[in-house]
């Protein structure tokens, strides 16, 4: 096999550490990925040349278009076939007998229709593949992600579980005929049927749209790898509803919160309420909140905390892989100035879970001092905080350039040049009489604090911006 090897077609696929390379297998016609067995590059591009001449055996051949590989155990061994059912999540491993590579791929290529024919005789029914959806580990969308390198979080598959588990039970009440019927065998009838009694279950809402929508992906899911010819929710419309507004919380209220520092259980639970209120960080952001980030009173952040497969907190990129500075306001700064750094210099220990916890301790405080006001806080969330700082910015006539830097938004949509984006640093100066702003709207001595109608009456507050 007279094949040259060029650097550009070694490369990595998501989630190895070895390198691979592709070209079309000449006895089956088939795009194959070979991997080399080698993490350095270098190594990796004459592991590939020698592969090409015969000289050694891959490490492992992957079919790129029927999505099964073979390998081999040893040096001396028989290449085996691998090949992993995305929807009922069994594993089939058979060896081809052969210790040729070549030959051993040709033979797995027969096996691995043969296993497919026998499993698309035998369709499952549905409440096998909506049990699928029921562990982020078994989600075949998640699955057929990590395997193509496509873009379906960990999260997102949690997300799945509830709705999976809800509709399962909606269906075994109302429709249990189909539960255990063959995805081969249902139609746009029954995909309809879906539709309206989760809309009579549970009304037109988010939470509808969304299960009906996750019924529709699985559909397309069985469709692309094969188990159905058509696919019976294409086309069909989504469950719309109408979307409530989101309120925000008086600016006085989140005030009146903050003044009640020396009450709450935990320094940690007052600077995240504090800082989430006067920053209007995400969730994810304040967790993985770090004192590399912080220089004086600028905050870069450039860090956000995710779930990984296993449940536990990783850290990546921020919401839009952006990176934003702003000023921190001085109620943000004595906030983190309570906070103890890790060795690794992070300054929250609490996760997701904890952060709700911290949240209903919080609020409970505030509803024990004014029982009034209970029904207000009640409410109040991470996001809450959030939309409520943004909306007391865009009442007080804070430009929307300046918020959407402030809040780390999609700043395509709001208007900022491609110059605004390259140098945000020094852009970010703008943002220090905005700092300034949520001090006046969110401090704790009433005798400081500014209302949002004396910010609006009194232009001279925002001749700054």
């Amino acid at each position: 096999m007279d094949i040259r090897v060029a650097d550009t077609i070694i490369d990595k696929k998501p989630g190895t550490r070895h390198f691979y390379f592709e070209f079309i297998e000449p006895r089956t016609h088939q795009a194959v990925s070979v991997c080399t067995g080698r993490s350095d590059r270098t190594e990796a591009i004459k592991q590939a040349e020698l592969i090409l001449k015969g000289e050694v055996a891959p490490f492992r051949i992957a079919s790129e278009e029927a999505r099964f590989y073979i390998y081999r155990r040893g040096e001396t061994g028989c290449f085996s076939l691998y090949f992993k059912d995305p929807m009922t999540g069994n594993d089939y491993r058979k060896t081809t007998g052969k210790k040729d590579p070549w030959e051993a791929f040709e033979i797995a290529t027969e096996m691995y229709r043969e296993i497919c024919e026998d499993i698309f005789v035998l369709s499952p029914p549905l409440k096998k593949i909506l049990r699928l959806y029921r562990t982020p580990e078994t989600n075949p969308r998640y699955l057929a992600a990590k395997r193509d390198g496509t873009l379906y979080s960990y999260g997102h598959a949690k997300h799945m579980v509830r709705y999976a588990i809800d509709l399962e039970d909606i269906l075994s009440r109302r429709y249990p005929r189909l539960l255990n019927k063959a995805v081969k065998d249902i139609d746009s009838r029954d995909i309809n049927t879906i539709r309206k009694l989760l809309v009579e279950e549970m009304g037109r809402n988010c939470t509808t749209m969304k299960m009906f929508q996750m019924v529709k992906a699985m559909f397309s899911g069985l469709h692309d790898e094969g188990y159905i010819d058509l696919n019976p929710a294409n086309g069909l419309k989504d469950i719309h509803y109408e979307k409530v507004p989101r309120q925000a919380v008086d600016p006085n209220d989140i005030a009146d919160i903050l003044a009640l520092r020396n009450r709450m259980i935990s320094p940690e639970y007052y600077a995240y309420f504090c800082i989430a209120a006067t920053t209007g960080m995400r969730r994810g952001e304040i967790l993985a909140l770090s004192t590399d980030e912080i220089s004086g009173d600028v905050l870069t952040i450039e860090k956000a905390l995710k779930y990984t497969e296993a449940g536990c907190g990783s850290i990546g990129k921020p919401k839009y892989e952006y990176t934003r500075t702003i000023p921190l306001p001085r109620l943000a700064v004595d906030a983190i100035s309570l906070l103890e750094p890790d060795k690794d210099g992070y300054l929250f220990s609490m996760s997701y879970g904890e952060v709700q916890m911290a949240m209903g301790s919080i609020i409970a405080t505030a509803c024990s001092v004014y029982p009034d006001r209970a029904e207000v806080w009640q409410s109040i969330t991470s996001h809450v905080l959030r939309h409520s700082l943004q909306s007391c910015l865009a009442v007080c006539g804070v430009p929307g350039p300046l918020s959407a830097e402030w809040l780390g938004w999609d700043h395509s949509k709001e208007g900022l040049t491609k110059t605004q984006r390259i140098y945000t640093h020094i852009y970010a100066r703008n943002l220090i009489p905005v700092a300034a702003l949520i001090d006046r709207l969110y401090a704790p001595d009433k005798r400081s604090r500014l209302t949002v109608y004396e910010i609006q009456t009194d232009r001279r507050l925002l001749s700054d911006l």
